[in-house]
């Protein structure tokens, strides 16, 4: 065999061997841009989910600021009767007070879903979210979530009493559903010359100035993470997101 059909062969198969290499490169480069493609609409469907909700949060966490601060006015006003200021509250509006200041960890309403942050955690995608600042306040601002609830389930538990009373919670009541009857009302009145429940009435007003400021530090947090998302997400996304979303697939 000659040299010139030697070299011939091997141009040949250098030519091969480039193509395949070339094939295989074009294809791991084709997947790697559809796996971008991917992360990046996951990643703008978590943003969008995440602004929908810390939106939605907005009108939860105001309705509950104004839950807290019913209790802890009802609550002062208790420790000035209990402290033996009874000109300053007719007993007969003891029971409504009790009820108000006693609504601290019964009610069934929430500081806001969190259901897309604790997908991000489970599946391990919190890094889709490439900005760091974006991250870290997503990260702060449902931790600011779980802090209030876990304090509030925390705090003496004077609906206990209302509930061994009247088989309802306070937050029952206060909707109307069901009407204390006269004899509870009296039991109630009744129960607060308990020596703990004394004790008790200045404890949880303290603990509701406490979460008072935990609640407006939570909002200042939500304030910040919406402002991120706006800018992560673009104009157009907002509360109605979802809707954008559909829009834009359409």
């Amino acid at each position: 065999m000659t040299g010139t059909t030697w070299t011939r062969r091997l141009v040949r198969v250098a030519g091969e061997f480039v193509l395949i290499v070339l094939g295989v490169m074009v294809a791991l480069a084709g997947d790697d841009w559809r796996d971008a493609r991917q992360e990046r609409q996951m990643a703008r469907t978590y943003l969008e989910r995440l602004t929908v909700e810390a939106q939605q949060g907005v009108t939860t966490q105001k309705n509950q600021r104004r839950r807290f601060e019913r209790a802890r006015d009802a609550s002062l006003r208790l420790v000035h009767y209990l402290d033996g200021d009874r000109s300053a509250v007719p007993r007969d509006s003891l029971p409504d007070l009790f009820l108000l200041s006693a609504q601290t960890g019964s009610s069934p309403d929430q500081l806001g879903s969190d259901a897309t942050y604790r997908e991000l955690i489970a599946s391990g995608q919190l890094h889709l979210l490439h900005d760091p600042v974006t991250r870290e306040r997503v990260v702060d601002y449902y931790a600011a979530i779980d802090q209030v609830q876990s304090f509030e389930e925390s705090m003496f538990r004077m609906h206990r009493v209302v509930g061994e009373i009247t088989g309802y919670l306070p937050y029952q009541l206060l909707r109307g559903n069901p009407r204390l009857t006269s004899q509870q009302r009296e039991r109630i009145t009744h129960e607060l010359r308990r020596p703990e429940l004394i004790r008790e009435v200045p404890e949880v007003h303290a603990q509701m100035e406490m979460l008072l400021g935990m609640i407006d530090n939570l909002r200042e947090k939500g304030d910040s993470l919406r402002s991120s998302l706006r800018a992560a997400t673009g104009p157009g996304t907002g509360s109605d997101g979802a809707e954008t979303t559909r829009s834009r697939r359409r």
